[in-house]
């Protein structure tokens, strides 16, 4: 299955849960391949799918995860550090890893080996994906945690008209 098929069964699947489109954005390369809106809450998500067919033969080489762009890479840090949620979601043969946004920026293509692959997956399915799981853990993981400042005693509220 080429990575446009297996988009679509994770639309599908997706689209149980909440709104789900894929998306191809020429006018901002390095947009993820799906948004995810969760039903009934205010949490959306991206998510960058990649495809590999067969594992790599050396186990402590740098696992390179192809057509994985620094626009695709850039896009994720971007959005991760202004506190949206953006995941990196590879297949590899019949197993599928889900990176958090931070692992997808600082490791994947630099230094994670196929031994370290699964470690620094947020999940690791075999086989199967649990996609109730998986919408669990894009909607509620992956946000850089900013939070709006502090007003200290001095600032003023802004008025509305």
């Amino acid at each position: 299955m080429i990575e446009t098929g297996w988009r679509s069964v994770v639309v599908s699947k997706l689209k149980k849960f909440g709104h789900c489109i894929p998306v191809e954005n020429p006018a901002d390369p390095g947009t993820p391949d799906v948004f995810f809106l969760l039903k009934g809450a205010p949490i959306c998500a991206w998510v960058e799918l990649k495809y590999l067919q067969v594992f790599p033969v050396y186990d402590k080489e740098v696992l390179h995860v192809p057509k994985y762009r620094p626009q695709q890479r850039n896009w994720i840090r971007k959005h991760y550090r202004n506190g949206g949620r953006a995941f990196l979601f590879v297949r590899i043969e019949n197993e599928y890893f889900l990176f958090h946004p931070q692992v997808a920026i600082e490791n994947v293509n630099i230094n994670l080996s196929t031994q370290d692959f699964s470690k620094k997956a947020l999940r690791h399915w075999k086989g199967k994906i649990d996609y109730e799981d998986l919408v669990k853990v894009i909607t509620h993981h992956g946000t850089s945690g900013n939070k709006k400042p502090k007003r200290n005693h001095k600032s003023r509220k802004l008025r509305t008209a």
